[in-house]
């Protein structure tokens, strides 16, 4: 893994296992979705901070998804939500190389 993803991953679990959060549900979750979610936070954004998403599967077969905003300048996540999915779309699991890849970046 690059640096960046190693730094991106460590700040986003950290951040929420210390951080109260509220989840939301999808039954199908998209790529479009995500993108919606950047473009409406898109105020948040400044110079070269980097928009990412994490996904873990869970036992159940489901998997969370925790996507943010992750400034490179000061290490930390400005904005995140976190999200339970019972199916991911192909184009999403296309970003996250088929589940090979934990983290992935949107620029």
């Amino acid at each position: 893994m690059d640096p960046v993803t190693i730094l991106t991953w460590a700040a986003v679990w950290a951040a929420v296992s210390i951080a109260g959060y509220v989840t939301i549900t999808f039954i199908l979750l998209s790529l479009d979705e995500i993108v919606n979610w950047f473009r409406k936070n898109a105020y948040v954004v400044a110079g070269n901070d980097l928009g990412f998403t994490v996904q873990r599967a869970i036992a159940s077969g489901e998997c969370n998804v925790i996507q943010g905003v992750f400034s490179q300048d000061s290490g930390q996540i400005k904005k995140h939500r976190v999200i339970k999915a019972s199916n991911v779309d192909s184009d999403l699991l296309q970003a996250h190389d088929y589940g090979r890849k934990e983290v992935a970046i949107y620029t």
